[in-house]
Protein backbone atom coordinates (compact mmCIF):
# COMPACT_ATOMS: atom_id res chain seq x y z
CA UNK A 1 0.00 0.00 0.00
CA UNK A 2 2.90 2.01 0.29
CA UNK A 3 3.41 2.31 -3.31
CA UNK A 4 -0.09 3.15 -4.33
CA UNK A 5 -0.15 6.02 -1.48
CA UNK A 6 3.48 7.27 -2.83
CA UNK A 7 1.46 7.27 -6.49
CA UNK A 8 -1.70 9.42 -5.27
CA UNK A 9 0.58 11.77 -3.71
CA UNK A 10 2.35 12.59 -7.20
CA UNK A 11 -0.72 13.18 -9.44
CA UNK A 12 2.39 14.47 -11.87
CA UNK A 13 3.90 11.27 -12.42
CA UNK A 14 1.00 9.22 -12.83
CA UNK A 15 -0.15 11.96 -15.63
CA UNK A 16 3.34 11.59 -17.06
CA UNK A 17 2.84 7.68 -17.01
CA UNK A 18 -0.38 7.94 -18.61
CA UNK A 19 0.88 10.50 -21.78
CA UNK A 20 3.79 7.99 -22.55
CA UNK A 21 1.64 4.84 -22.27
CA UNK A 22 -0.76 6.75 -25.18
CA UNK A 23 2.37 7.68 -26.98
CA UNK A 24 3.55 4.27 -27.40
CA UNK A 25 0.44 2.78 -27.93
CA UNK A 26 0.11 5.38 -30.35
CA UNK A 27 3.72 4.52 -31.77
CA UNK A 28 3.13 1.04 -31.63
CA UNK A 29 -0.30 1.49 -33.41
CA UNK A 30 0.94 3.65 -36.51
CA UNK A 31 3.95 1.02 -37.07
CA UNK A 32 1.40 -1.99 -36.93
CA UNK A 33 -0.49 0.28 -39.44
CA UNK A 34 2.92 0.32 -41.15
CA UNK A 35 3.64 -3.42 -41.57
CA UNK A 36 0.36 -4.69 -42.41
CA UNK A 37 0.30 -1.60 -45.67
CA UNK A 38 4.14 -3.10 -46.02
CA UNK A 39 3.60 -6.78 -45.83
CA UNK A 40 0.40 -6.33 -48.18
CA UNK A 41 2.73 -4.34 -50.71
CA UNK A 42 5.21 -6.70 -50.82
CA UNK A 43 3.10 -9.50 -51.47
CA UNK A 44 1.32 -7.60 -54.50
CA UNK A 45 5.26 -6.92 -55.76
CA UNK A 46 5.74 -11.42 -55.33
CA UNK A 47 2.33 -11.65 -57.01
CA UNK A 48 3.50 -9.09 -60.21
CA UNK A 49 6.82 -11.33 -60.59
CA UNK A 50 5.39 -14.68 -60.62
CA UNK A 51 3.01 -12.94 -63.22
CA UNK A 52 5.75 -11.39 -65.25
CA UNK A 53 7.71 -14.84 -64.92
CA UNK A 54 4.96 -16.62 -66.44
CA UNK A 55 4.08 -13.98 -69.03
CA UNK A 56 7.80 -14.40 -69.55
CA UNK A 57 7.82 -18.27 -70.10
CA UNK A 58 4.39 -18.33 -72.26
CA UNK A 59 5.99 -15.44 -74.13
CA UNK A 60 9.49 -17.57 -75.02
CA UNK A 61 6.93 -20.72 -75.80
CA UNK A 62 5.17 -18.83 -78.32
CA UNK A 63 8.03 -17.06 -79.49
CA UNK A 64 9.95 -20.61 -79.77
CA UNK A 65 6.86 -21.91 -81.69
CA UNK A 66 6.74 -19.16 -84.41
CA UNK A 67 10.19 -18.89 -85.00
CA UNK A 68 10.82 -22.96 -83.55
CA UNK A 69 13.77 -23.21 -86.80
CA UNK A 70 15.23 -20.02 -86.19
CA UNK A 71 16.32 -20.21 -82.56
CA UNK A 72 16.21 -22.86 -79.44
CA UNK A 73 13.93 -22.06 -76.77
CA UNK A 74 16.78 -20.79 -74.12
CA UNK A 75 17.47 -18.02 -76.59
CA UNK A 76 15.70 -14.85 -75.96
CA UNK A 77 15.37 -12.28 -78.77
CA UNK A 78 17.22 -8.92 -77.72
CA UNK A 79 13.99 -7.06 -77.66
CA UNK A 80 12.22 -9.68 -75.30
CA UNK A 81 14.64 -9.79 -72.69
CA UNK A 82 14.95 -6.04 -72.77
CA UNK A 83 11.03 -5.98 -71.81
CA UNK A 84 12.04 -8.60 -69.15
CA UNK A 85 15.15 -6.68 -67.85
CA UNK A 86 13.38 -3.73 -67.57
CA UNK A 87 9.66 -4.91 -65.86
CA UNK A 88 12.38 -6.43 -63.32
CA UNK A 89 14.00 -2.89 -62.98
CA UNK A 90 11.04 -1.50 -62.31
CA UNK A 91 10.26 -3.90 -59.82
CA UNK A 92 13.46 -3.33 -58.21
CA UNK A 93 12.93 0.41 -58.26
CA UNK A 94 9.13 -0.08 -56.47
CA UNK A 95 10.92 -1.79 -53.91
CA UNK A 96 13.85 0.02 -53.37
CA UNK A 97 11.18 2.83 -52.82
CA UNK A 98 9.13 0.78 -50.26
CA UNK A 99 12.23 0.15 -48.03
CA UNK A 100 13.25 3.68 -48.41
CA UNK A 101 9.34 4.84 -46.98
CA UNK A 102 10.25 1.93 -44.72
CA UNK A 103 13.02 3.37 -43.04
CA UNK A 104 11.70 6.98 -42.66
CA UNK A 105 8.39 5.61 -41.17
CA UNK A 106 11.39 3.62 -38.93
CA UNK A 107 13.74 6.88 -37.96
CA UNK A 108 10.38 8.91 -37.39
CA UNK A 109 8.72 6.60 -34.64
CA UNK A 110 12.27 6.32 -33.01
CA UNK A 111 13.38 10.13 -33.22
CA UNK A 112 9.74 10.85 -31.55
CA UNK A 113 10.62 8.25 -28.86
CA UNK A 114 13.50 9.50 -27.82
Amino acid sequence: MGVVTQQRGRPDLEDSLKSIVAQVEEMNARWQCYVERREKYIRAVEQRCTELEQAAATERQHHYHRHQHQQPPHQLTDELQRRIDQMLLDQRHKTELADEARLKVHSTVFTRKS
